[in-house]
C-alpha cells in the first residue's frame, strides 16, 4: 500500500482543522439563534472569544453567517459586528430598495454585490486553501407521486430518491453536504478522507465516511436514519438547555435505525435485510410495526389521503409485506385484519379516506 507523503498529511490535517472548526463556527451561530435573550450575550461573548483565536476562526464565523442569511434564517442587521461590515449598506441606498420600480433590479445588484466577494475566492483559488471553504452552487433534485430517481454525483457517491422526495447537493473542497428537504432517499457514499458526506434533514445530521444508510423526513420534527453497510454517526444540532448549550451523537452500525426528534433520539432498533428501503424493490416491509405507523407508511403510495382515527389499539402490531403497485389490496387487507371502517370524503378538494375502528 502507498504511503502518503507529509505534505499529503499536512493538508488532510489542515482541512480537517479547517472543518472542525467551521462546524464548531456554524453550532456557535445556531445556539444563538435559538438562545432565549438572556442567554445571548454569554454566547456573543463566546463567540468573540472564537474569533480572536485566529484569522481561519473568524472566517469560519463568517462564512456561517453567511450561509444562515442564504438559508433566511438570519437578518444582516442580526450580524455580530464581525460580520456586519461585510454586508453593511448606506442608509441611502437602503432607502432604495422600497421603490416599486426599482427594487427587484436592486435586490438583484445587492445580492450579487453581497455575495460575489464571499464567493469568489472558492471560484478562483487553488482549491483546498480556501480557508472559508464556501459552498460550491446548489443541485437540487426531486421526485413526484409514483416517481422515482438515480443520482450519480462527481464523486462517484449515488443518490437514490423515492417517492415525493426533495433534496439539495452541495459539495466545497472541505465537505459533502446534502440538505433533504422532504421524502426518503438512499445514499451509497464513496470513500473520501478529507471530505466527510453529511445529510441534514431538520435539526439532525447524519455523517458517513463510505457507506449506505437511508434518511426519511416525513414530519416537521422527525427523521429517521438506516444504515445498510458501514457506519454512520447521527448528531442533534446543538440547543439550549437552561444555560448550557448540549448536543447528541449516535452511532449507527450496519443493520441498525433510529427515529430523531428536536428532544432527542429513539432507542436503537435492529433491522431485517429486507427493511432497509425495501422501495428500490417495489415494496413495502413491516415486522412488527406499529398499525399507525404501516398505515403512514402506505399513505405514501396512495393517490387520496389517509387519515387514522379512533383506532381501539393504535400500538397493535403488524408484520407484512405489499407491492407498491398494489397497494390498495394491502390496505384492503389491513382493513378486514383489524376490522376497521372506511369512509370516503373530500377534504380542500383532495380525496381522503378516513379509517376507524369499528364499533
Amino acid at each position: 500500500m502507498m504511503n502518503l507523503s507529509e505534505d499529503s498529511h499536512a493538508l488532510m490535517k489542515n482541512a480537517t482543522n479547517i472543518d472542525s472548526c467551521y462546524e464548531s463556527a456554524f453550532e456557535l451561530v445556531f445556539a444563538l439563534q435559538d438562545a432565549p435573550e438572556a442567554s445571548k450575550g454569554e454566547i456573543k461573548a463566546q463567540i468573540l472569544s472564537f474569533v480572536a483565536q485566529s484569522e481561519t476562526h473568524r472566517h469560519a464565523i463568517e462564512r456561517a453567517e453567511a450561509e444562515w442569511i442564504l438559508m433566511g434564517q438570519l437578518q444582516v442587521d442580526e450580524l455580530l459586528p464581525v460580520s456586519r461590515a461585510r454586508f453593511s449598506v448606506p442608509r441611502s441606498i437602503a432607502g432604495v430598495f422600497n421603490h416599486p420600480r426599482r427594487s427587484n433590479t436592486l435586490v438583484a445588484i445587492f445580492v450579487l454585490a453581497v455575495l460575489l466577494p464571499i464567493l469568489w475566492p472558492v471560484l478562483v483559488e487553488n482549491p483546498m486553501t480556501d480557508t472559508t471553504g464556501l459552498f460550491v452552487p446548489l443541485s437540487e433534485y426531486k421526485t413526484a407521486f409514483g416517481e422515482q430517481l438515480e443520482v450519480n454525483l462527481e464523486d462517484g457517491s449515488v443518490i437514490k430518491l423515492n417517492w415525493d422526495t426533495e433534496l439539495v447537493v452541495s459539495y466545497s473542497e472541505n465537505t459533502r453536504s446534502i440538505t433533504l428537504k422532504r421524502g426518503e432517499a438512499m445514499f451509497s457514499v464513496a470513500k473520501d478522507v478529507v471530505r466527510p458526506f453529511v445529510v441534514g434533514a431538520n435539526r439532525i445530521s447524519a455523517k458517513a465516511l463510505g457507506t449506505e444508510f437511508v434518511v426519511r423526513k416525513f414530519d416537521a420534527d422527525k427523521v429517521d436514519v438506516a444504515v445498510a453497510e458501514g457506519t454512520v454517526a447521527v448528531s442533534l444540532q446543538p440547543r439550549m438547555q437552561g444555560e448550557r448549550i448540549v448536543s447528541s451523537e449516535v452511532v449507527l452500525n450496519q443493520a441498525q435505525s433510529l427515529t430523531s426528534t428536536y428532544q432527542g433520539f429513539s432507542p436503537i432498533r435492529h433491522l431485517l435485510p429486507g427493511e432497509i428501503a425495501p422501495w428500490r424493490q417495489g415494496m413495502v416491509v413491516f415486522d412488527q410495526q406499529p398499525i399507525t405507523k404501516v398505515l403512514r407508511e402506505m399513505n405514501r403510495y396512495t393517490p387520496y389521503e389517509l387519515v387514522v382515527v379512533n383506532l381501539k389499539n393504535p400500538q397493535e402490531a403488524v408484520t407484512a409485506t405489499y407491492f407498491i403497485d398494489n397497494i390498495e389490496e394491502g390496505l384492503s387487507t389491513l382493513v378486514t385484519l383489524f376490522d376497521l371502517q372506511t369512509q370516503k370524503v373530500k377534504v380542500a378538494g383532495q380525496e381522503t379516506l378516513i379509517l376507524s375502528s369499528s364499533r
